[in-house]
């Protein structure tokens, strides 16, 4: 409580665990940058922000990301899903979507903007 009988405000642990979950992902070699989905609707949805790629579920914790072509994509889902799994730290099942696989890999860490009117990332 603070001096005025107001309650004081709280981390919100929803959040905090969006955001963890995301930068562990994105720390992973290999990993270009977390999707949305084809059509956007991949998400974590707070107070004012929208943690794009991450979704908190009752069947776990479900990660869509982006990587490279240039290594094995079964190692850089097993290192995100370990990674996310961590970062979770509640024993929560990690689920890993490989939305697409980036070529070149030439896209900044991170880059989580739509191609307006597709939906996809860019």
């Amino acid at each position: 409580m603070t001096g005025h009988g107001l309650p004081v405000p709280t981390a919100d642990p929803v959040a905090a665990a969006a955001r963890a979950v995301r930068a562990a992902a994105l720390a992973v070699p290999g990993v270009v940058r977390l999707s949305a989905g084809p059509l956007g609707e991949v998400g974590t949805y707070l107070a004012g922000e929208r943690v794009a790629g991450v979704r908190l579920a009752p069947d776990g914790v479900h990660v869509h990301v982006v990587v490279v072509a240039d290594l094995p994509i079964p190692g850089t889902a097993a290192a995100v899903r370990a990674a996310v799994a961590a970062a979770a730290g509640d024993g929560s099942p990690v689920h890993v979507h490989v939305e697409d696989v980036d070529p070149a890999g030439q896209q900044p860490r991170g880059s989580q903007v739509p191609h307006r009117g597709t939906g996809k990332d860019a």
